[in-house]
């Protein structure tokens, strides 16, 4: 085993974890307690538990492989754990350079969300839009909610 501090990983190099990460509950008890530790720890009005948790999205970011997946469960929809571990909630130029893939499902048996985030290989989709010719980065299109 590896005792390491999430926000950070020092212990393990860059892109060298091939399996996956999976979080059993620390973004989520973050996520859950940023009312109390907003009131304790503000940063120029800002909430601390957003920086750990994007500390800690960015630090499994850096020791995944390329294509590999980081697994979270939450009892928080989309609309707010995606803007904390993403900073956004839109599929933005910014996401696409560091995740291939966003997939979040509601397991109904357990009340509670799955998240995965998959890896892109900036490398091959670098080589994939010069081979296409491309040069821009295209928008998806936005898709109605239905109520």
């Amino acid at each position: 085993f590896i005792v390491d501090d999430a926000r950070g990983l020092t212990s393990l190099s860059p892109e060298s974890v091939g399996g996956g990460v999976l979080d059993k509950g620390l973004i989520d008890v973050l996520h859950c307690s940023a009312d109390v530790i907003s009131m304790e720890d503000d940063y120029e009005n800002n909430n601390k538990s957003d920086y750990d948790i994007g500390d800690i999205v960015d630090s499994v970011h850096k020791v995944l492989q390329p294509s590999r997946p980081f697994v979270f469960f939450s009892n928080s929809g989309y609309e707010y754990i995606l803007r904390r571990t993403l900073g956004s909630v839109e599929w933005n130029r910014e996401v696409r350079q560091k995740w291939m893939n966003i997939q979040v499902m509601k397991l109904v048996d357990f009340d509670v969300y799955l998240y995965r985030f998959v890896k892109a290989d900036a490398e091959a989709d670098a080589a994939a839009e010069v081979a296409a010719g491309r040069n821009h980065i295209l928008k998806p299109s936005k898709k109605r909610r239905r109520h």
